[in-house]
């Protein structure tokens, strides 16, 4: 497994790192203050540290959850030898910062002007212990030189859209990939409003697939497993069924749920997120769209009145949904067009949470038997083409084909599975990526708001730029190789 330095250093060292020339010698610039809030003096440390190139006092910097992603002795190694691996041996100083720095986080660019060696990093601390909870270096031009559109930029614009939005891009880095021991950890590239808990709203049955995917691993799951619920009437085997999901068929996925079961689902969650009761209980989409159903609103309204034991007895057989689930003759209900109560009910998760269920689908793709079933194809099939939700009445005139589809470029980014999901005032887009260079990645985005429809060419040209972006953090992927001249072997 690369340590974390192989992973930065990397990033540092496939990056000429110098500003571009100009026709005039560069002018003088004034040094950078460092604040005096805990951030900033976590910042000085790390500068003593890589110009020491010793971190003797690291064992009380970090969080216990930084030190679950990296060792002590991996972060020790970093520090200590990054000032004569990425700037030639110069001494380090803050050279600006990008954005405007919080108490508990900042983002600056370091490095020497004289040496014209450049590195970005993102710095954030907890904000009761003052500690460092995250730590990120990557390639940077000088900040005076550097061109636009870069993650600060993103976040500039996402801190434009109303309510709750986040987003954040990911390395994934396997452990011993297809074998009994075999694990993975994320590493933040990027994240904006990362401690926000928002709804993903159908994107959500990226569980359950993940769930059938590990009971593929165990060998619970084949591909002729027959599958069935009570709503709508229907039996279909596993392999007949994960392509309709991963396209958005919700019934589909209501075949998959029913048959792994509600507490099935839930201990996974509890697996997969460090507060997973907020989506508990875990709805099918046949319950969610009956709830929130505008000819139900007295449903909706007692299912609010707890967060529990009440819940549970509505969605229980005789119970007020269930009953509406289960009816024979009842019609569609009438979908709503407006937001209904989505930071209420739905399925909620961080976007480092929705990040790491991705990571562990991707690990369990590269388990034997999931290579064996061949269904992990299955889930990687093109969506259905999204019913554009109505605009918000302030919303600039829509372009005569605004974008709801995502970009990429096939010599960058060799395979990807897109789960996205949607509602009025709520849109999630959760993507895997894999790198020609063979680095996975998980960008995750989504947008509440609780006040109105949503502007979603918005969203997905944000998403857009976050792709490109991580395109741009590597060197084009080589030609590929000519053709072998006729009559001759291919080597």
């Amino acid at each position: 497994m690369p340590t974390l330095r192989t992973l930065l250093l990397l990033l540092a060292l496939l990056a000429p790192l110098a500003r571009a020339q100009d026709d005039e010698p560069p002018k003088a610039r004034d040094p950078a203050v460092i604040a005096a809030t805990p951030v900033g003096k976590q910042l000085t440390w790390v500068l003593s540290c890589i110009n020491a190139r010793s971190a003797p006092d690291a064992d009380n910097r970090f969080t216990p959850r930084f030190l679950e992603q990296f060792t002590m002795a991996e972060v020790k190694d970093l520090l200590s030898s990054l000032r004569d691996r990425a700037f030639k041996g110069a001494q380090v100083s803050l050279i600006e910062h990008e954005a405007n720095p919080r108490p508990d986080a900042l983002s600056c660019v370091i490095g020497n002007d004289d040496a014209e060696r450049y590195l970005s990093l993102l710095l954030a601390v907890n904000e009761d212990t003052g500690k460092i909870a995250g730590m990120t270096f990557t390639a940077s031009l000088s900040a005076r030189d550097a061109a636009d559109g870069g993650w600060n930029d993103l976040a500039g614009d996402m801190g434009q859209l109303q309510t709750g939005v986040w987003f954040g891009a990911y390395q994934i880095n396997f452990e011993a990939p297809g074998t009994d021991n075999a694990d993975v950890r994320i590493r933040a590239i990027y994240e904006f409003g990362n401690r926000r808990r928002l709804n993903m709203s159908t994107a959500s049955r990226i569980y359950p697939l993940t769930i059938a995917a590990s009971k593929i691993a165990d060998g619970s799951f084949q591909p002729s497993t027959p599958l069935s619920s009570t709503f709508p009437p229907a039996t279909a085997t596993l392999a007949q069924t994960l392509p309709l999901i991963a396209k958005g068929d919700l019934d589909a996925a209501d075949l998959l749920s029913q048959t792994l079961t509600r507490p099935t689902i839930e201990d996974a969650l509890s697996q997969l997120q460090e507060e997973p009761d907020l989506s508990f209980p875990y709805l099918t989409f046949a319950e969610w769209t009956r709830i929130k159903s505008p000819d139900h609103k007295t449903v909706l309204d007692n299912y609010l009145l707890d967060d529990g034991t009440l819940r549970r007895s509505m969605l229980s057989p005789g119970g007020e949904v269930a009953q509406l689930v289960a009816a024979v003759n009842f019609k569609a209900p009438t979908p709503w067009t407006t937001p209904v109560e989505i930071q209420k009910i739905g399925w909620f998760a961080t976007n480092k949470e929705a990040a790491y269920t991705l990571a562990r689908l991707a690990l369990l793709e590269q388990n034997p038997k999931v290579i064996a079933s061949g269904l992990a194809a299955s889930w990687r099939q093109p969506q259905s083409d999204p019913t554009p939700l109505p605009p918000p009445p302030d919303a600039p005139p829509a372009p005569a084909t605004p974008r709801l589809q995502l970009d990429l470029d096939p010599k960058v980014w060799i395979d990807h599975l897109l789960i996205r999901g949607s509602e009025p005032g709520c849109q999630t887009l959760l993507l895997l990526l894999k790198r020609h260079d063979n680095l996975s990645f998980a960008q995750v985005v989504t947008w509440n708001n609780t006040q109105g429809p949503l502007d979603e060419p918005r969203l997905y040209d944000l998403a857009q730029k976050g792709i490109e972006i991580l395109a741009a953090d590597e060197a084009p992927a080589p030609p590929p190789a000519p053709a072998p001249a006729p009559g001759t072997d291919t080597p």
